[in-house]
């Protein structure tokens, strides 16, 4: 009788233990991790494409005006170091004047176009950026996904991991 109860005692903590590790083992294969390329999503996406073009040239246009008010600032700059000994306390106080003046502009100027080119990309991208939430959302639901990284992020990615770039941009339409 003591043979009989130890011997399943034992037959069922070895049931239990194999049953416990066949549940670790669905639960591991239950847990995806995947990983996207946002980069290479938005390099493709073409409305990202135009609006790159668009914004450098926008971006550009700044730069050319600040540059022209920089080498206007740097010649009353010059002006003011070759005239400063031979001008009057009051010309000298009105080119000083005047340089500060400018370089206020400047940097108001600076300001306001970097304020304007933030604004101008974060307004762009915040739908854009949706839409792909949108689809890797989707993705992961279709293909059992617990978590997802973008490549960029230093992150190790192992073979493990799943490459959902690819059916991100098929959701997008790419």
């Amino acid at each position: 009788m003591k043979r009989k109860s130890i011997l399943l005692f034992l037959l069922s903590a070895v049931t239990c233990f194999f049953s416990t590790a066949q549940n670790a083992d669905s639960v591991a294969n239950r847990i995806i991790i995947g990983y996207f390329n946002k980069q290479e999503v938005l390099n493709v996406l073409p409305e990202a494409v135009q609006f790159e073009a668009e914004y450098a040239k926008i971006k550009a246009e700044y730069e050319e005006q600040f540059n022209a008010l920089t080498e206007e600032y740097d010649k009353k700059v010059q002006n003011f170091l070759e005239k400063r000994d031979n001008v009057s306390n009051a010309m000298r106080l009105a080119l000083q004047t005047e340089i500060t003046e400018l370089e206020s502009r400047i940097n108001l100027y600076k300001k306001r176009y970097q304020n304007d080119l933030s604004k101008r990309r974060s307004n762009f991208y915040t739908p854009i950026e949706s839409r792909i939430d949108e689809a890797i959302s989707q993705v992961c639901s279709e293909r059992n996904i617990a978590i997802v990284f973008d490549k960029s992020t230093p992150v190790y990615v192992s073979s493990q991991c799943e490459d959902i770039t690819p059916y991100v941009k098929i959701k997008l339409g790419l």
